[in-house]
């Protein structure tokens, strides 16, 4: 989450939503599918009023429609002017992690996987640093001790983008930099790649499969798949603007991406559209993507993240807003940033998704988009 809010700037979009504050709410508010579609296709036109870059929304309330409410705008081919639709896919960033919580803890319901148990004895092979204190919750929890991608790590990707990497590369950083003493909040992808690593050991298949026979298939996430290779079918092209750190704005040549995004692996590793993170967030929010109890623990705060009121559970975020407490993760990779919220007290899901990481292009953050469209939801819906 830190680095998307790198991305971001906050005080460019408290501006644009001061201009928002009467138009989107000047007409009668209805729960229709018809109007929500327009309440939502107009907050997207306030904070995105530019062709760049394209965006997409999708409203989920289970109570009321059998399938999220999605819109789009913008453009997903700026070359081509080939214009977003709702459902185009693109890669979701760290959202993935959410996908690997609930698998961890699945997989510790049928007792395959003890979470507070050292996961030395998962991966006695792999050479870990202080496998022998660091456990599975920790890894859900960023309390390990592990730190990010190092130098070496980031100037290799550079070097070979598309080049599939293996546990030892992701091991690098760790095996080069002492990790800091198990207990400490510190968020890293690396966390969740020994995680990825965690869930293959102990369900006796790779941890793509296990997800996808788990959840993406029975909750109908169709068009949600592990993104292990530079060419995804159907998939959006995305912008990192100038400056970014593979040194050019395209992220996409020739149909497929510049990069190979297996490099993330279970820091987020997956390709989905803003109606499949909808309904997925709410299947986890609403406590029936597995047991009440899992549920209970993954929402549990384990660790403050700043002084605004968001925390971090079990691949989670839990965030005061004032809409309520709300459960989510935002998402980064180069060319794409997303963002995904379950609204406990509304009984909402909220997901967005857009092509580009460029700051010059985004000046809003999703998560003020959607908490101003739930609240506005709340008072048309109850």
């Amino acid at each position: 989450m830190s680095r998307v809010r790198r991305f971001l700037t906050r005080a460019a979009a408290a501006l644009l939503f001061a201009t928002l504050g009467t138009s989107v709410s000047a007409a009668p508010l209805s729960c229709t599918r018809q109007a929500v579609t327009a309440l939502a296709s107009e907050a997207l036109a306030q904070v995105s009023p530019n062709p760049e870059p394209g965006v997409t929304l999708a409203v989920y309330y289970p109570t009321r429609w059998s399938s999220p409410v999605a819109v789009a705008r913008g453009l997903s081919d700026y070359a081509a002017h080939r214009p977003m639709q709702p459902d185009s896919p693109m890669l979701a960033g760290s959202i993935g992690k959410t996908f690997f919580g609930a698998a961890a803890l699945n997989l510790a319901e049928a007792g395959k996987l003890d979470l507070d148990r050292p996961i030395a004895a998962y991966l006695p092979d792999a050479a870990i640093p202080n496998a022998d204190r660091v456990t599975a919750r920790m890894l859900l929890s960023h309390t390990s001790g592990y730190g990010e991608y190092d130098g070496s790590f980031m100037e290799d990707l550079i070097r070979q983008p598309l080049r599939m990497r293996t546990l030892s590369d992701w091991l690098g950083p760790l095996r080069r930099n002492a990790p800091g003493a198990p207990g400490t909040f510190r968020y890293s992808d690396i966390n969740f790649v020994l995680l990825a690593e965690l869930v293959s050991a102990t369900s006796g298949e790779p941890w793509d499969r296990y997800i996808a026979r788990e959840f993406l298939r029975p909750f109908g996430l169709r068009r949600t798949a592990a993104a292990l290779s530079p060419r995804i079918s159907g998939l959006a092209p995305g912008y990192a603007g100038p400056e970014n750190f593979f040194g050019r704005d395209a992220m996409m040549q020739a149909g497929r991406l510049i990069y190979n995004p297996q490099f993330e692996s279970g820091g987020g590793g997956y390709v989905s559209t803003a109606s499949d993170l909808a309904k997925w967030i709410v299947r986890l929010g609403a406590a029936n993507a597995y047991s009440p109890r899992s549920w209970a623990a993954a929402s549990t705060p384990t660790h403050p993240v700043d002084d605004k009121g968001r925390t971090y559970g079990l691949g989670i975020h839990i965030d005061r807003t004032a809409q309520g407490t709300a459960y989510g993760h935002s998402g980064y990779i180069p060319g794409y940033v997303s963002w995904v919220r379950y609204y406990a007290d509304a009984g909402i899901g909220v997901a967005i998704q857009t092509n580009t990481s460029d700051p010059a292009r985004l000046p809003w953050d999703g998560y003020d988009v959607m908490d101003r469209l739930v609240g506005q939801l709340s008072a048309a819906c109850h």
